[in-house]
């Protein structure tokens, strides 16, 4: 960093993800947010950063596999017979 500086070339350290939640700027952001997943249990994240009348989007956990499944088959035209012999069949 000495040479950096001798030589007037712009630079900054780059912190580790430990270093970047401990900052206090980071903090008083407050960017992590934790959500119960129906499988994985309690997992945090980073909050949607963007405020929307001044709050914050709700983060809800992804969905599970197939868990749309029947309300896009649905949305795409397939009858309930067809849904279920693909559910027989071991879609999912």
């Amino acid at each position: 960093m000495a040479l950096l500086e001798t030589n007037d070339v712009p630079f900054a350290p780059v912190n580790d993800t430990a270093e970047v939640f401990a900052d206090p700027q980071v903090k008083h952001l407050d960017p992590l947010c934790t959500v119960t997943h129906p499988t994985e249990g309690k997992v945090t994240g980073l909050r949607n950063p963007v405020l929307f009348d001044g709050a914050r989007s709700d983060i809800t956990a992804a969905p599970t596999l197939g868990e749309h499944n029947r309300s896009v088959l649905c949305e795409i035209g397939c009858s309930e017979e067809e849904i279920l012999e693909l559910e027989k069949n071991g879609a999912s």
